[in-house]
């Protein structure tokens, strides 16, 4: 006995913790079992007479008003209300519409018998919750595998009549907060005020903001292209790698330009056979002095192909033209790839010269200019933002990294920015950045993309 009336007790105080009626329903359909066994609960309210709220079900948190069980308990609510209210032959206390009633589905309409969501739980108890006028405003059916007895209704008749006199204090409380406001909106003086008021708002002028991807950048960087037609045979560098200038990157394969060389020499050689022949019996025959200059321009043109071959095989042997760190995917993906000149392969850049690259969506376009405000946000630092100006703004709308239409706006770092930054940004590092326009009004603000919608679909 002690247990159960620390149960009650227990149910007492947090009854009277409850601020709204979604809180107090909660409260009845998962804490009621301690003093009334039931398999499940429905607790719901009352408003225009006849229309039903469920508020909470026992067991669920999330509650679909669609669903087939919702409308089965919205029809038994409507159904015990009516019931209710005729004093039929089920109820079991004094004939007024404050007490509960105990009954089984049996005793209900067909229609009602014939939905019965669980025919194990046929037995139920009905505690309306009414208004000090008598009018029943809410309620709560639990469900039950085995008829309630005398015990039952005692032990619960114990905590019902706080539940009913505390659903009166919210539900009066939210009744006069929804009446307070009806005769807010059935003012027209308010109204009239309101209406100035809101006019006179959308004249605030805003900033105009727009949000993009950005990315970190190298500024000014060395393109790194194939010099020549060939495939790739070695890569000596790693992304992110730092080179000197001189130091090798890649190599293309040599094969075909050493086996053009010998052949170039082999026609120089011969070229040159031919002319020194030629020199010698000219000092016999003076026919033959006529040839010599002939040969000896076909000597020189040989010459220029060795040399032309010997400088292919150099430039195949790819060197840095500067320091800086390496900026390139994989390099394994480049071994062994047929490549053409002046194909890229990587960029050598300079940590400390970088830039902001955005890819701004063409349905957010604004007429951003150079000097506009850029605010950076990076991805391993979102709470903290970077400070830039845009640099140039494209003309043309390319497809972005998330294959979305856009123009690429490029920005650069301010300079107290970057005094007050311990190390720039790592190039290659993602972020979202805000570019901020020029200032418009609150209306223009926030209805420009609808208004851009509408004509678009109207074509006006």
């Amino acid at each position: 006995m002690s247990d159960k009336l620390l149960d009650l007790l227990t149910l007492y105080q947090n009854l009277f913790r409850q601020k709204t009626l979604k809180e107090l329903s909660f409260t009845i359909a998962q804490q009621s079992v301690n003093v009334l066994p039931y398999e499940n609960s429905v607790v719901f309210e009352v408003y225009s007479k006849s229309t039903i709220n469920i508020l909470a079900i026992s067991d669920i948190v999330e509650i679909d008003k669609n669903a087939p069980y919702s409308l089965f308990i919205k029809s038994l609510a409507k159904e015990l209300l009516k019931t209710k209210k005729e004093t039929t032959s089920f109820i079991e206390a004094d004939n007024t519409q404050s007490s509960f009633i105990t009954a089984n589905a049996d005793q209900l309409s067909q229609s009602t018998q014939e939905s019965w969501h669980d025919q194990k739980t046929k037995h139920f108890l009905f505690a309306p919750f009414t208004s000090v006028s008598d009018e029943i405003i809410g309620g709560a059916i639990f469900f039950n595998e085995t008829e309630y007895n005398d015990n039952d209704c005692q032990r619960f008749s114990m905590i019902y009549q706080g539940y009913n006199h505390l659903w009166q204090s919210l539900y009066q409380a939210k009744r006069y907060s929804v009446l307070r406001y009806k005769r807010l909106i059935r003012n027209k003086k308010f109204l009239l005020s309101a209406l100035v008021v809101l006019i006179l708002v959308m004249f605030i002028p805003v900033r105009q903001s727009a949000l993009g991807q950005a990315e970190i950048i190298a500024q000014d960087p060395n393109i790194i292209a194939t010099p020549l037609d060939g495939v790739i045979d070695k890569v000596y560098v790693k992304p992110n790698q730092w080179v000197n200038k001189g130091e090798r990157l890649f190599l293309l394969d040599q094969r075909d330009l050493l086996n053009a060389e010998l052949a170039a020499k082999g026609a120089y050689e011969t070229a040159n056979a031919e002319y020194q022949k030629a020199v010698h019996s000219s000092f016999k025959d003076v026919k033959n002095r006529a040839e010599v200059e002939i040969l000896k321009l076909r000597r020189n043109e040989r010459e220029i192909e060795v040399n032309y071959t010997k400088e292919k095989l150099l430039r195949s042997d790819v060197t840095s033209p500067s320091v800086g760190i390496v900026i390139m995917n994989d390099p394994y993906e480049w071994e062994g790839k047929p490549v053409q000149t002046g194909e890229k392969v990587l960029e050598i850049a300079s940590p400390q010269k970088v830039e902001i690259k955005v890819w701004l969506p063409v349905d957010d376009y604004l007429n951003f200019k150079a000097g506009d405000e850029v605010s950076l946000f990076l991805n391993n630092h979102p709470l903290k933002a970077i400070d830039a100006t845009i640099k140039s703004v494209g003309i043309h709308a390319e497809i972005g990294p998330q294959n979305i239409l856009a123009y690429p706006v490029i920005a650069e770092f301010d300079h107290k920015s970057s005094q007050h930054l311990n190390h720039l940004p790592r190039i290659g590092s993602q972020g979202t950045a805000k570019l901020y326009g020029s200032r418009v009004s609150l209306f223009f603000y926030l209805f420009r993309k609808p208004i851009t919608a509408v004509r678009q679909y109207f074509g006006w």
